[in-house]
């Protein structure tokens, strides 16, 4: 796995690129090639913005012959607003992408939400 980052004073660029290799429980090995993206941006003290996506590629390597690889991607976006110096609100949208070569289970599908949380101190120096 190799990755980058870059680090503005407001903004984050992070870039992954990878590839796994694991046993299967049918006795083979799958490979997962993986390329992901990030970016951070805060617009405000309180607004941030994240966006990101990964895209993945899952094969068989050796072992149980199957030629049904499988395509796979996620894109999400995400903005968030302290209300005061530990509450926030957030909302995210992500889209989820995925393909088989074969099989008829390819599908996407999209999820909004809206959550509230707390941030808790940071780390102490």
């Amino acid at each position: 796995m190799f990755t980058t980052t870059y680090d503005a004073q407001t903004s984050k660029y992070t870039f992954s690129l990878g590839r796994t290799i694991y046993p299967s429980s049918a006795g083979g090995l799958y490979q997962t090639d993986q390329v992901r993206g990030q970016y951070d941006k805060d617009f405000t003290q309180r607004l941030h913005f994240t966006g990101a996506i990964r895209i993945f590629r899952d094969r068989n390597v050796s072992g149980v012959v199957n030629d049904n690889y499988r395509n796979y991607g996620t894109g999400n976006l995400r903005v968030q607003y302290m209300l005061t110096q530990r509450l926030f609100v957030a909302t995210a949208y992500t889209y989820v992408y995925q393909k088989y070569r074969f099989d008829l289970n390819s599908a996407d599908a999209n999820v909004i939400n809206v959550s509230f949380g707390y941030r808790g101190l940071d780390r102490q120096r």
